[in-house]
Order: structure tokens, then C-alpha cells, then sequence
């Protein structure tokens, strides 16, 4: 038998051997493992270095670094969210202290220094603490109005809502109302409330004054605006009073997480997820807001996971989308409970299933119940609508649940300037300013 030999290549070796059993395998065996270490750097060097960043909205300094909770010196925790967002990097972690008292901020995360990777959220842990953008009306803003009704002009006029400490009013429409030369002739009852050519119209009770109670209205725009960021979760917050939304997912905000979150009493919606976003919503629940609980506008994604949306003041979802010129729409994409609806919901959207499964990629280390479509006892409310297996509805008992909101109001220190003036009104048309 003769061999070939061409250099160290032996072309008589079977040629069926594993090339993992091969000397040539041992010349670039330390290649590979360079490449995949240097993978492994590059997966995880946006959580390897993530911090923890401390928020005391009452014992806290923004000169402080928000390293340590407790640390009475430098390293301790800061004052606002806003300076905790500047100070934050890619997968970090905001944790809000929970001291009793309102965060009255609104905040903006945008972009890769507010992002995380998958598996490793860019996270703002609440610990149940309130965030919070209503403002107190001054005794100076009130100009009678006749028939015991006042009125003032708020800053903003797009949305409104007004609250007698800290729980929102009645408000009445003014359509259908009487009017003398096109303009409604404001009627209300006592504690009512409306909204009319840029002024508040309240009446109080017989023989009060607006300026007696503790009222406010919605101050600032939004609560937490996201803006081209991925991998974030917002967790056990509440969010409240603001002049648009709690929290809108402006535009590409991919993969973030609402988990046990509570937006109420917001002048337009609880929850807006722009163009381009893709929001899960789980555990969580929504009411009290005075255009939509849930608002989604077009190319939009909205995941809803044993979430109630309770449409006691407004639809529990609306589909903005545009009107495309063929006569189409541009709809958003709507779940519940891995259910897909389409139209917009005008009825509660209570926990129909609480035992539902959430896939994985749906909720992130999330634990699921083993049995999927059960009907649980445990539900806090009762469901009115149910959902059958080819994706009808169908009505039930109406929930009564209410959103429970504090009742407490107190000092929260803003500024009105000049006590005579009133403020200029602005229709902002649903805007966002989204500087830091």
C-alpha cells in the first residue's frame, strides 16, 4: 500500500473523522475561545458595571452621588428622579424611596444611557411610591362666574382635570348644554366641574368658596415619557394627576416593561404607547383617567397581562391610529391576555383570567401559574367582560370597583409668581416638551 504525502497532510486519513478530534482543530481552538470570551465581555458589559441609584425625595441632595440609601454624606441618596436619570448609565437601576410624600416631577428617559440589554432592563424600582403632577390652584386664580360658579385658567387647556385633595371631581360635558349666541350657558351642580373656552368652571357648595378647599388641577405634561429607548421596567409606582399622560411611550420605546403600576386620574390617558413602541403591561391597573385608560396610535404594540382598565371615566382602551388616505388604518396591535382585540374597548377591561400564563418573552423572569385559563376567586374585581374562545365578548357583571386615591393634600411648594396674576393658558395640542 503506498501513501501520498502532500506536506503535513495526510489525504489517506479518514475523511469521516471529527474535526474536533483533528490536529488542525488545535491551532485555532485558542482563537475560538478568544472570540467567545470576547463575546461573552460584550454581552454582559452593560450589567457588569450597573448600578444601584438611590432617590429620597424628602432626605435626599442632588449634589449627593445616590450610591448608598442610608449614607448621610456624599455617596448618599439623591433628590429627584430628573437627577437620577443624569447620573444614570445603560442597565442601571433608579430605586425610589418610598417616604410617604408625592415625587412631583415630570421625567424623561431617552436613548442608550436609559436602555438595557435583554434579560438585564434598564429599571426605575417605585416601592410604591406616588409620582405625582397636579398643582394647587391659588386663592388669587378664582374669578366669579355667576350663580355661585367660579373659574380660573389653568397653565395647560388641551386636558384637564380638577381634584379636591388629590381625588378628582365630576366633570360635566358642556355638549347638549343650553347656550346664548353658541356659547353654553354653564350649569352645574355642586362639586361639578367642566372645561370651556381655556377656563375651569367649579361650583362649590352653597355658602363655600373654591379657595376653602385644598383643589388642584393637572400641572405638569407627562409622568415618565420614553423616547427611542429598549429593555426598560417601570415597577411598583403610581402615577397620577398629570396634564396628558401618566406615561407615554413616545416614539420607539421597544420592550418596556409596566409591571404593578397604577395610573389614575391623568387628564388624557394612563398609558399612551406611540408609533413604533412595543409596551407589556402586567399586573397593573388603570382608571379614573379622562380620555382613555390605555391610548395606542398607529404601527403600535400594547400587551396586556392580568391588568384591569376600568372605564369609569373613560374608555379602557382607544385606538388612535391615523386614517390612512386609501380608507385603511394603520391600527395598533392589542393583547389581553395573549387574546388579540382590535376596535378599542369601551367597556371595563378587568383580570378576565389571573391565572393566565404569560409567556417568557412576554414577562422576564416572571413565575407562571401551571394551570392556564382558570377563572380565579382572588380577582379584586369583578369582571364584566369576558372574552370566549373565538375572541367575542361578552357582557357580565359591571365592576364597581373605584380607584382609591389619597386623601390627603398638603404643601407642595411650587411657585405661582405674582399672586394677582393668572396664568397664561396654553393648548398645547398634545405635545411633549421633552427637555431633562
Amino acid at each position: 500500500m503506498y501513501r501520498i504525502c502532500v506536506g503535513t497532510q495526510n489525504v489517506s486519513e479518514n475523511p469521516m473523522k471529527p474535526f474536533l478530534f483533528r490536529p488542525q482543530f488545535l491551532l485555532i481552538l485558542p482563537i475560538l475561545s478568544l472570540l467567545c470570551l470576547a463575546s461573552l465581555c460584550l454581552c454582559v458589559q452593560g450589567t457588569a458595571l450597573a448600578r444601584d441609584i438611590y432617590v429620597h425625595n424628602t432626605q435626599g441632595n442632588d449634589d449627593f452621588s445616590g450610591l448608598n440609601e442610608k449614607s448621610p454624606g456624599e455617596n448618599g441618596p439623591v433628590r429627584t428622579i430628573r437627577r437620577a436619570l443624569l447620573l444614570a448609565d445603560r442597565g442601571d437601576r433608579i430605586i425610589l424611596v418610598n417616604s410617604g410624600e408625592p415625587y412631583r416631577e415630570s421625567v424623561l428617559l431617552m436613548g442608550r444611557r436609559h436602555s438595557g440589554l435583554p434579560g438585564f432592563p434598564f429599571t426605575i424600582e417605585g416601592n410604591g411610591a406616588v409620582l405625582d403632577g397636579s398643582t394647587p390652584v391659588p386663592p388669587t386664580w378664582w374669578k366669579q362666574a355667576g350663580d355661585g360658579i367660579f373659574r380660573f385658567q389653568p397653565e395647560y387647556t388641551s386636558f384637564q382635570n380638577l381634584y379636591k385633595d388629590g381625588v378628582p371631581l365630576e366633570r360635566v360635558s358642556t355638549e347638549g348644554m343650553a347656550t346664548n349666541d353658541g356659547a353654553p350657558l354653564i350649569k352645574l351642580e355642586e362639586m361639578q366641574w367642566c372645561l370651556y373656552d381655556r377656563s375651569i368652571y367649579f361650583k362649590p357648595q352653597r355658602g363655600w368658596m373654591p379657595y376653602e378647599y385644598n383643589i388642584s388641577c393637572a400641572g405638569a405634561q407627562h409622568g415618565i415619557a420614553l423616547f427611542q429607548v429598549d429593555n426598560v421596567e417601570i415597577r411598583n409606582l403610581i402615577v397620577q394627576g398629570f396634564q396628558n399622560d401618566g406615561i407615554i411611550a413616545s416614539n420607539m420605546a421597544r420592550d418596556v416593561y409596566l409591571r404593578n403600576v397604577t395610573l389614575r386620574g391623568n387628564a388624557r390617558a394612563g398609558l399612551c404607547v406611540g408609533t413604533g413602541s412595543t409596551v407589556w403591561l402586567l399586573d397593573s391597573l388603570l382608571g379614573n383617567n379622562l380620555y382613555a385608560q390605555a391610548l395606542t396610535e398607529e404601527n403600535s404594540f400594547l400587551s396586556v397581562w392580568r391588568s384591569s382598565l376600568i372605564s369609569n371615566t373613560a374608555p379602557g382602551w382607544v385606538d388612535d391610529a391615523i386614517e390612512e388616505e386609501n380608507g385603511g388604518k394603520s391600527s395598533a396591535v392589542f393583547f389581553r391576555d395573549g387574546k388579540k382585540l382590535e376596535g378599542g374597548l369601551n367597556e371595563p377591561l378587568p383580570p378576565e383570567d389571573t391565572t393566565a400564563k404569560t409567556p417568557e418573552k412576554d414577562a422576564p423572569e416572571q413565575d407562571a401559574p401551571e394551570k392556564d385559563n382558570a377563572e380565579s376567586d382572588d380577582s379584586p374585581f369583578d369582571s364584566p367582560l369576558d372574552i370566549n374562545d373565538e375572541g367575542e365578548e361578552t357582557e357580565g357583571e359591571k365592576s364597581e370597583e373605584e380607584i382609591d386615591f389619597p386623601v390627603d393634600g398638603g404643601e407642595f411648594g411650587i411657585d405661582f409668581g405674582s399672586e394677582d396674576e393668572e396664568p397664561e393658558p396654553k393648548d398645547d395640542e398634545g405635545g411633549f416638551d421633552f427637555e431633562m
